[in-house]
């Protein structure tokens, strides 16, 4: 039987339409290693100095001002300021959006910026020579890398009171603020550690040759997860809800919703490019590559798989206040079938069996927002978008 690929009813229209990513026109047409999104306003990190938009990535701008190399390989917004790293010339600060750059490298012997965190306490800075903490914005900084052998930490994940350090030689752990760490890369085959994440209770980590790994005891051991992954360079990984983003060096984007025991491609609109950076806001996934910043709605993502075939399903009234009912008179065998409603990040809100061809369900207690309606029966698999006033 010839396959298609499920689609997502537009809201308030019964036509089915292919989701898929877009292009951000005017946003830097090469590589995009970092993004960092906060409201409306994008940073993005690249070989031509740091771009902004502060519409959401409708127009773009190159903000330069004061930066003295234009390598840029990471950017966050931290607070009231936007940090961004270099090769070659350290660790630049912007207290007004990028509109003027000053250096701030007091205690840093750095010169290769790569990664940055911050909890209430601290800013954290990753660099070739190790970890680097600040307690006063960034306007000085000291070394904070004791029992690390590594030489280049290219990213870090705070959960909780653990940080956890990727490097050039496996995983670090601290539980003490970064005063001092410990190895924790039991079971990595490979040691360039690019990217790390945290879903539930599971840490993971992706890197440059070996994939997807993946820690359910803080780290202290992991554990491939690669099952349907067409590239194991692993350079971003992100998270929503139950959904787990994987940006690939040869594969484009990965999205697993199993906790990365097996992995699917979500790459409608892309061409073949790399991706070296996500991040999420609002309800828009937005996607760092060697060609541009490219956007998806996350509402389009969850869910969509490659089944066997497809039927219609209606959902009535729509928009919808208390109640909600869903009319399943088309699907031919109702046997196992399972419906299952998301909120627009991917979280999982209400799930039961049913075999009835038309059935009402409560809503009253949802948040207003969009939600995703996924019906399933092993045969068959329809995403409708509903809303709830």
């Amino acid at each position: 039987m010839k396959k298609i690929y499920i689609v997502i009813i537009a809201l308030f229209s019964i036509n089915m339409v292919y989701a898929q990513w877009q292009k951000f026109t005017g946003s830097y047409n090469g590589p995009n290693f970092c993004l960092s999104v906060s409201g409306s306003n994008i940073f993005a990190a690249t070989n031509a100095g740091v771009y902004f938009s502060n519409n959401n990535g409708n127009s773009w701008a190159q903000v330069n001002n004061g930066l003295t190399t234009n390598n840029i390989p990471t950017v966050a917004v931290i607070g009231n300021n936007v940090f961004a790293g270099t090769y070659g010339n350290g660790l630049f600060r912007s207290t007004n959006n990028g509109a003027s750059w000053i250096p701030m490298t007091a205690g840093i012997s750095a010169t290769y910026i790569g990664s940055f965190a911050s909890n209430a306490t601290y800013i954290y800075t990753g660099s070739d020579v190790g970890i680097f903490r600040s307690t006063n914005g960034g306007v000085s900084w000291v070394n904070s890398s004791t029992g690390m052998d590594a030489t280049y930490v290219y990213t870090m994940l705070i959960n909780g009171s653990n940080i956890f350090a990727g490097t050039n030689y496996g995983i670090y752990l601290s539980s003490n603020g970064g005063s001092s760490w410990y190895d924790v890369s039991n079971g990595l085959t490979t040691y360039n550690i690019y990217t790390m994440a945290v879903c539930g209770s599971y840490i993971f980590a992706g890197n440059s040759d070996g994939g997807v790994f993946r820690s359910a005891n803080n780290g202290a051991s992991w554990s491939a997860v690669n099952s349907g992954l067409t590239s194991l360079i692993i350079n971003s990984l992100a998270v929503s809800g139950n959904c787990i983003f994987a940006g690939t060096g040869t594969g484009g984007v990965f999205r697993s919703t199993d906790n990365g025991n097996t992995w699917a491609s979500v790459n409608t609109g892309l061409p073949n490019i790399a991706i070296f950076n996500f991040a999420i806001s609002g309800s828009d996934i937005y996607a760092g590559t060697s060609l541009g910043v490219w956007k998806r709605p996350l509402s389009e993502i969850v869910g969509i798989q490659e089944v066997s075939s497809s039927c219609n399903v209606a959902i009535f009234p729509n928009p919808a206040t208390e109640k909600l009912t869903l009319d399943l008179h088309q699907i031919k065998d109702l046997q196992n079938t399972s419906i299952s409603i998301y909120d627009i990040h991917g979280q999982l809100i209400l799930q039961q069996a049913t075999e009835q061809p038309q059935i009402e369900l409560n809503i009253a207690q949802f948040a207003k927002g969009i939600y995703i309606m996924k019906v399933n029966n092993n045969k068959n698999i329809l995403l409708s978008k509903f809303v709830k006033q």
